[in-house]
């Protein structure tokens, strides 16, 4: 007869180790004979590149043997396994091998950061029958937990894993072995009836990265760059602000360890995006939070964004220069390509300065004052209409509006565009179709994937090309000024200068001619037409709604209504009484533009899984944007707002560039 496989239980948190222990003195088993100590630690990208991929990277010591093994996630299958006495917290270069060679192509420039440790203890105890012979053995696996230390949490513990329990019955012995399941499983908690002592983990996938990271408090993959927030679109805009900047604080908070410690180039990438999109959110904000708090916290964006530059920048140029000193001497013609040593050093000098300028600024009062500012609000009351006229508008509205308006400033912007434009015309053309993509990523939930996804694809495209286009130029200018530096110094040097900025030149010309053939198709009326419809679904939305509605309304009325119901708007159960408050004000104070409304506040919605109703929905009957809108009275006045204005990029501070960039220090990576 087969014997049946092992049965692995898992020690409920009620009971610690000693209950464990007494259950199996009970059962009759034997002391421990075999005592079995397995170190881990285990290491992934901060963005959980290996795991997202499937794999696992851990470095096991046991006994004598010290190895780095490449697995499964979920599984023990080793795919690959090498020597490895070493243990760092980080490891930017992995030893050559085959491990190396899997990993590198997924991790690529991210460092790999040790984010756990765990020492497991397994015990094995035997089970004999009344012949003395060994029938079943139970593996009692206790793990206890160690933070990477990658991230400054070095020594950090975490909580203590529940142990777990194998059960592997011996070829034969199937009864022994169903009794002591059985027996396990069927014991509880003599304090509280019906509380098991033990829960089943057949059919469960048990990865040990996993509940380590568990009693660490995070989850593995826990962390993404990308901008994945739910929002409803009958929420208010004010909450859907809050929510998609809290994640974007989060991100800045979550990189900043990261960018101090110097881990990566990838830290202050994902922090300085997460600072581009907050800017965007808050500058189509207008109208829909605090005007103070806004133009405040735009400020102090901008200023982190313009102390970030810097590194940024020349992160980018020495990552390309050691692409081409990677390549070897033939990187450049006539094997000049170890000539740019010297341009490299200059580079590195001024990294490091500016660095130092980087970490004053995270250390300044500034950058938490500005946390705190954003926390305060994220926490605080909702703000009423008469200071943020916009606070209560739909949330899919509010979106939409803001993607048509930058959908119309980037299409009117590149149409001005012709073979004579500066360089400057197509780095603000650049910024605009950034923020056009971080709009409609922030709102891409309140979309089909099917209209979203196909518009994004040609809006990349285009910033491909315009991004290779600034890229080269500032690159161009970059050899000029360190050329300069190097005058009389190093002849090779300059001569492979002279020989990349011809390679950047050509780069620079081939990506401006491509400029109008790409902008041509990204202005042409089919994509042009998906953007449309991502301005312009409110309507079509609401008006669904609004049309299920009544007819769950007339099934509910049942016989009789008939040609006498009322008309979806009427019974929708949507405010007919929707307030046009019309275009948003040329610049800042909403309540001196529109003056006070008298909308119901905040407390009369609730956001949750099913959406929140807001205080003042959209009637069914309304238009498309970018057209005008009904304007019902609004107590006792009519009004008409007319069309919306002609495009124009959105107003900034002072001495900032159309999106708040400082047009000084262009960022030539993001």
């Amino acid at each position: 007869m087969e014997a049946p496989g092992v049965t692995l239980l898992e020690l409920q948190d009620w009971a610690g180790p000693e209950v464990l222990d007494a259950a199996l003195d009970e059962l009759g088993c034997d002391a421990p004979e075999r005592v079995v100590t397995l170190e881990r630690a285990f290491w992934d990208t901060f963005d959980w590149r290996l795991w997202r991929k499937g794999l696992v990277l851990e470095h096991r010591v046991a006994g004598g043997s010290r190895r780095l093994v490449l697995r499964r996630a979920g599984a023990s299958e080793v795919l690959h396994e090498w020597p490895y006495d070493d243990v760092p917290v980080v490891m930017r270069h992995l030893p050559p091998g085959p491990i190396a060679d899997a990993v590198r192509p997924i991790a690529g420039i991210r460092a790999l950061l040790r984010c756990a440790r765990t020492t497991e203890t397994t015990s094995t105890r035997p089970y004999r029958n009344v012949v003395d012979t060994v029938v079943a053995e139970i593996t009692v696996t206790r793990t206890e937990v160690l933070a990477g230390g990658a991230l400054g949490d070095e020594g950090v513990a975490g909580r203590e894993l529940p142990p777990l329990v194998a059960v592997r019955p011996a070829s034969g012995y199937i009864r022994p072995f169903e009794r002591i399941v059985d027996d396990l499983s069927a014991r509880t908690n003599p304090y509280v009836p019906g509380q098991p002592l033990v829960r089943g983990l057949d059919g469960e996938v048990t990865e040990p990265l996993a509940p380590a990271m568990w009693a660490l408090g995070r989850s593995v993959g826990d962390y993404s760059s990308s901008l994945d927030v739910t929002l409803h679109p009958t929420a208010r805009a004010e909450d859907g602000l809050r929510r998609l900047l809290e994640h974007l604080v989060g991100v800045l908070e979550r990189n900043a360890p990261g960018v101090r410690a110097d881990l990566d180039i990838e830290f202050l990438h994902d922090f300085r995006v997460a600072v581009r999109r907050a800017r965007t959110l808050l500058a189509g904000a207008k109208g829909a939070m605090p005007p103070d708090l806004r133009r405040r916290l735009r400020a102090d964006l901008k200023w982190l964004g313009d102390v970030t530059t810097p590194v940024r920048d020349l992160d980018v140029h020495l990552e390309e220069l050691d692409e081409l000193t990677a390549a070897g001497p033939d990187a450049l013609p006539w094997g000049l390509g170890t000539g740019l040593a010297p341009m490299r050093d200059v580079l590195a000098a001024r990294r490091e300065a500016a660095f130092a300028d980087l970490l004053a600024a995270l250390d300044d009062e500034r950058y938490g004052a500005t946390l705190a500012a954003f926390s305060s609000w994220f926490d605080g009351p909702p703000t009423p209409t008469d200071v943020a006229a916009h606070a209560d508008d739909p949330m899919l509205w509010f979106a939409s509006r803001r993607i048509a308006k930058a959908h119309r400033v980037l299409v009117a912007a590149g149409e001005a565009i012709d073979d004579d434009s500066p360089p400057e015309d197509l780095h603000e053309l650049r910024k605009d179709a950034k923020r056009l993509r971080y709009y409609v990523e922030a709102f891409r939930g309140l979309h089909p994937s099917g209209l979203v996804d196909p518009a994004l694809k040609e809006l990349r495209r285009l910033q491909d090309v315009l991004g290779e286009f600034q890229d080269t130029t500032v690159q161009v200018e970059l050899i000029v000024h360190v050329a300069d530096d190097l005058a009389g110094r190093s002849p090779r040097a300059l001569l492979a200068m002279g020989t990349l900025l011809a390679h950047q030149s050509d780069r620079h010309d081939r990506s401006r001619a491509r400029f109008a053939k790409r902008f041509d198709r990204f202005s042409a009326r089919k994509v042009s037409r998906r953007f449309a419809r991502l301005g312009s679904r409110p309507a079509a939305v609401f008006a669904e709604e609004a049309e299920a509605k009544a007819t769950a309304k007339a099934a509910a009325d049942g016989p009789g209504t008939g040609d006498g119901a009322a008309p979806a708007s009427a019974s929708s159960g949507l405010d007919t009484t929707w307030t046009d408050r019309g275009p948003e004000p040329a610049d800042g104070d909403h309540d001196a533009a529109h003056g006070a409304v008298d909308t119901p506040g905040r407390d009369d919605a609730t956001v949750g899984p099913a959406g929140p109703t807001p205080s003042t929905p959209a009637p069914a009957d309304v238009p498309a944007i970018g057209g005008p809108r009904p304007s019902p009275a609004t107590n006792g006045a009519s009004h008409d707002h007319g069309p919306d204005p002609a495009p124009t990029r959105p107003d900034e501070e002072p001495g900032s560039s159309a999106n708040g960039d400082s047009t000084a220090s262009p960022d030539t990576s993001e």
